[in-house]
């Protein structure tokens, strides 16, 4: 058995308090018919268990919510019994803070916890599905889910997420993607990868008062050699 997971944090600062999580176990990466879902809200450790309004505007989670979740050594041990009852060798998630986050909550206090197999059990599959499917840097879940015709209503959602994950998962295994769309999308990120690129050189220009460098470089003026830009009193 294998699961899909997803969270939420409340994330300030050095603050990566868990507050909502969703854990989905399938038979194996080849099904997206779940055999259990998992969803809680968590109440968390830091902030007085306050919810912070930038993650609360971000998630839509309300403080009602997480007040009325569990603590965190009981969802650790929901966890623990999902692990143990479907003998789940992973537990895939998308992106690498997932991994670092629970790190946070679960083990800061000691290497040695006994949540320490739920943090070996995590594994982040973004980086294998873009190596897999050609593309030049990282695809957030939205994207990909759009790109393997699967978006979801709700992101930021620890149990649409999950879910999502789970159908990109059966869909890029079961090769059920447009082909064409993705090659569209790998040409949208190298202009993107370009213009980020660009817009560096050109704000950094912009905050050196360079502006008439980049003008030349934006109407196609060639730069002149060194006698022509000592002629021109060096103003570049």
């Amino acid at each position: 058995m294998i699961a899909y997971m997803d969270a939420e944090y409340n994330c300030c600062g050095d603050d990566k308090s868990l507050i909502e999580i969703a854990v989905i176990v399938c038979e194996d990466s080849r099904s997206n018919e779940p055999v259990e879902i998992y969803h809680t809200f968590v109440k968390p450790k830091l902030n007085k268990g306050k919810i912070y309004p930038r993650i609360k505007e971000l998630t839509n989670i309300e403080q009602s919510d997480i007040d009325k979740g569990k603590s965190l050594a009981h969802a650790g041990d929901d966890l623990l019994e999902l692990i143990k009852k479907y003998r789940i060798k992973s537990i895939y998630h998308y992106g690498d803070y997932d991994k670092t986050a629970f790190e946070w909550n679960f083990l800061r206090r000691s290497e040695i916890s006994k949540y320490r197999i739920i943090v070996h059990k995590l594994k982040d599959v973004m980086e294998s599905v873009v190596t897999r499917l050609g593309m030049i840097e990282p695809v957030c879940l939205k994207d990909m889910a759009y790109l393997c015709g699967c978006p979801s209503e709700n992101y930021h959602n620890a149990l649409d997420d999950a879910k999502t994950l789970m159908n990109v998962m059966y869909k890029i295994n079961s090769s059920d993607y447009n082909t064409a769309l993705m090659n569209k999308f790998r040409e949208f990120q190298k202009k993107r990868r370009l213009y980020n690129k660009l817009k560096v050189i050109l704000n950094d220009a912009r905050k050196k008062g360079q502006y008439n460098i980049v003008e030349m470089v934006l109407s196609g003026e060639d730069f002149p050699d060194f006698e022509e830009y000592m002629n021109s009193n060096a103003d570049m």
